[in-house]
């Protein structure tokens, strides 16, 4: 005789890829009103969520919670981050480094020199008047 209680259907999330989870995350953050820079990424990492976003249909709430739990056991074993690409690791740096090697690391990874054209602009008209 079994003494165990029926517990009902066991819930199993859905697979989903590594894309489909970052969705998952990115749509969960938008629902609850965070404003992410999603601008700020390359154009086809923006189309790519956007075209996967529109595929998604209803996730079930076990694989939301899988998601989720992964998704905050991954950030907590983070120990540090590193930039990525050589320009963004030049504007970490930058002001550590001598100017010459900055300058040479800006060239290779093509950065434009000096920063903002706009700010330089606004500069150069407030000096000539």
């Amino acid at each position: 005789m079994n003494t165990e209680p029926d517990m009902g259907p066991v819930r199993v999330p859905r697979a989903l890829d590594a894309t489909a989870k970052a969705t998952v995350i990115v749509r969960l953050l938008l629902t609850e009103g965070e404003d992410l820079p999603i601008d700020a990424l390359p154009s086809n990492l923006q189309a790519k969520l956007t075209a996967k976003m529109g595929g998604m249909g209803l996730i079930d709430k076990t694989t939301l919670d899988a998601v989720v739990n992964e998704f905050a056991d991954t950030l907590e074993g983070v120990g540090l981050s590193f930039p990525r690409g050589l320009a963004n690791a030049v504007q970490t740096i930058d002001g550590k480094i001598s100017p010459e090697t900055a300058a040479r690391l800006r060239k290779e990874a093509g950065m434009r020199e000096g920063g903002d054209p706009w700010d330089r602009r606004v500069s150069s008209k407030s000096k000539s008047s």
